[in-house]
This record gives structure tokens, sequence and C-alpha cells, in this order.
């Protein structure tokens, strides 16, 4: 967060919009109910229009068709608000640039490319033949194994690990403890015994995705297991979700919905899971319905609180606990 204040005329001139009342300094965006005099907040849902008589924040940005019910208050008039109020978060909270240099503990193989505006953590590892674009964050106990591409301003997040010969477009962000690349499942039965299948390809992220904490995306055994362009967030850091081997993840064409007011709270509440080699073309991750196809379900929700499940006799097993979200391939 950026202890800069923002005033509302200097806002709209950078974001757009129009502003209405005084032009007041911003010092950060907060929910209706928490916000101050020094705080803006917003509101995309009509039902939510109480909470803006009875909010003391000292801006609230709204569409144009609300505007005329809050006369007399200082607002910021937008077409989508939503939107809008990502974009002055933005303001409070601006991307952090990669300071280029490489900590004394961390290790980078020589054949490695390395720009020198890249940031390389404590006890970070880049390894053999792995080319890195510019401006790419590699915060601490990360790891970058051999063979690796990454596009220019992707970041790292410490404790994260790129598996040998993965593909990460520009700006991916892999928040901490998340693995990419590892085996998927693959076992041949010889009888007596198991035989691992040897997982021959890898993993390929398009530009802007972001993948949460503790997420694992396995690597396909013989083609990648490919995130398109520009899915944004779509493994929330609500822990250990899982994207099975071959699947192909693309964004939607369109994004014509709007996004509720409580959004924040009930967007991951519900999940969509991925067998492997599945090929889905997601709506907004905010709209995620669970599969209702009784014949072929593809995943379960139920209490939290309860033991974890196993599904037999299925081709994976979907196991929720403690807000916890993990699809398991079976190994028949």
């Amino acid at each position: 967060m950026t202890s800069q204040a923002y005033t509302l005329s200097q806002i709209v001139s950078q974001l757009g919009g129009e502003w209405k009342g005084e032009d007041i300094a911003i010092t950060a965006v907060r929910p209706l109910d928490q916000a101050q005099a020094e705080h803006i907040s917003f509101l995309a849902n009509p039902k939510y229009k109480a909470e803006v008589h009875d909010s003391q924040a000292g801006a609230v940005i709204v569409s144009p068709k609300a505007a005329d019910e809050f006369a007399g208050r200082n607002l910021i008039v937008a077409a989508d608000p939503y939107l809008y109020f990502a974009k002055v978060a933005r303001l409070f909270s601006p991307i952090v640039k990669a300071q280029g240099g490489v900590h004394p503990t961390a290790v980078v193989e020589a054949s490695a490319k390395v720009p020198a505006s890249c940031e390389i953590g404590a006890n970070a590892y880049i390894g053999a033949n792995a080319v890195l674009g510019e401006g790419c964050r590699i915060l601490a106990n990360a790891v970058v194994q051999h063979d690796c591409t990454l596009g220019d301003e992707v970041v790292l997040h410490p404790n994260s690990v790129i598996y040998y010969g993965c593909t990460l477009g520009n700006r991916v962000e892999i928040h901490s403890g998340a693995v990419i690349g590892a085996d998927g499942f693959g076992l041949a039965f010889a009888g007596d015994s198991w035989f691992k299948i040897p997982q021959t390809g890898a993993v390929t992220l398009g530009d802007d995705v972001e993948i949460g904490s503790n997420t694992n995306i396995d690597r396909g055994a013989m083609s990648d297991t490919t995130v398109g362009n520009g899915f944004g967030r779509y493994f929330p850091d609500v822990g250990l979700q899982r994207l099975g081997a071959k699947c192909r993840l693309y964004p939607p064409f369109e994004r014509n919905e709007q996004t509720p007011q409580n959004a924040g709270k009930t967007a991951c509440r519900q999940r969509r899971s991925l067998k492997a080699a599945q090929t889905v073309r997601a709506p907004h991750p905010n709209t995620f319905k669970p599969n209702t196809n009784k014949e072929r379900r593809t995943s379960w929700t139920y209490n939290s609180r309860s033991k974890p499940k196993t599904f037999k006799n299925l081709s994976h097993t979907v196991i929720r606990f403690c807000n916890s979200t993990a699809l398991l391939r079976s190994n028949r």
C-alpha cells in the first residue's frame, strides 16, 4: 500500500469518469460499512443502496443510474463501478517493480540467462539453460528448474517451484507454495506392480495468468497442460487447488455479467473441478457453479467442517476440507 493521497479530480484525470461534490483527498479504499471521511468506496449492486446512505465514506463510486439518488454526496460516476473500484485500488497498491540484482545467497547456474533488470531473492535458484525476461522477480526460496522460459515481469513468490521445461508468459504471478509442472498421475499395470509412465509434457501458462498459493498444476504425459492468456486469478489462494495433467483452460470470449457488491465474500464459495485432458472455456470465476449432471458428476461440495470424503470407483475424486479443495485422479 502507498501512503500517497489522491484528490477526486486526480483520480478522474487518470481513470476517467465524472466526479461530483467536493474535491476531497482520498487515502485508501474501504467497504461502505468501514469507510471514513478519507476513504472511497463503491456501489455496484442496487440492493446495497441503504449502506451508501449510512456510510461515512468521503466518496462513493456509483453508476450513472444511481448518481441522482445520492445528491449532496461526493461521487465518482462510472459505467462499471466495480471495475472502477479495482482501478482505484490499484492506484493505492501499485505493482511492485523488480529491483535488479542477485542476492548473495541465490544460486544462478552459469548457463541461465538472467537480465540485469531481474530481482533474484535470497536462497532462490535458477537452473541451467533457464531464460528469464526483463523485470522478473524471483523471491526468496523460489525455484526455477532447468530449461524453463519466463516472460517479462514474471513474479514468483517465496517457496514457489517451477519444474523443468515449463513456460510462463508475460506478467505471470505464482503465489507461495504453488508447484508448476510436477508429474501427473500416470501408471500402467504390469501384472504384479505399477509401472510409472514418464511425464514428458510440460506446463504452459499464457500472459497475465495468476496462480493462487498451494496450487499444483501437473505436467502432461505427452503434451503440455495449458492455461490460456488472460485467465486472471483462476485458482484463488484458498489452498490446495489442483489442475490435472493435459487440461487446457482458456478465458471467456466475453464478460457481460455484473459482479455483485459482495463478490469478495462469495467468489470462492463454489468451485469447478477439472479432470485430466479436459478442455474448458470458463466463465468469469465469480459465476462458477458445480457440475449438476447426475450421470457424470465431476465435483462435490459439502460442509468444510465434515470429515474428508473419498468417492471410489470414479475417474477422479474431489476432497473439500477446511476450505481446501484438491482434485485427485485415481490410479486405475
